[in-house]
């Protein structure tokens, strides 16, 4: 009987090592991959970063040009017919509004 139970257990023990070697290198290769994904992330989230930053930009840039073109007009305007002028201003600020919303 004790020679069964020194078998038996002997089994569980050969059983416990082969698992653990088995186990090992699979949770090594695991932990590497997972590593090697994280650090594709965190290069691809820096171009997608510079990305957005130089789009942000470019947006800014044309708002800032489309009201750089609306004061252009109305100083023109202003020049040119002072008493239209106020009503001159309410179409062209009119008119650039909906163009600065379609663009945002």
């Amino acid at each position: 009987m004790k020679l069964n139970q020194s078998l038996i257990h002997s089994a569980y023990y050969l059983a416990g090592c082969f698992f653990l070697l088995l186990s090992l290198p699979l949770w090594a290769t695991l932990d590497v991959w997972l590593r090697h994904e994280e650090n594709i992330t965190r290069f691809n989230s820096i171009g997608e970063a510079r990305n957005l930053s130089i789009a942000f930009e470019e947006h800014v840039k044309s708002v800032i040009e489309n009201a750089d073109r609306l004061l252009r007009d109305l100083r023109e305007d202003a020049i040119t017919n002072e008493a239209d002028f106020h009503r001159i201003v309410r179409e062209e600020i009119e008119i650039y509004r909906k163009r600065i919303i379609q663009l945002s």
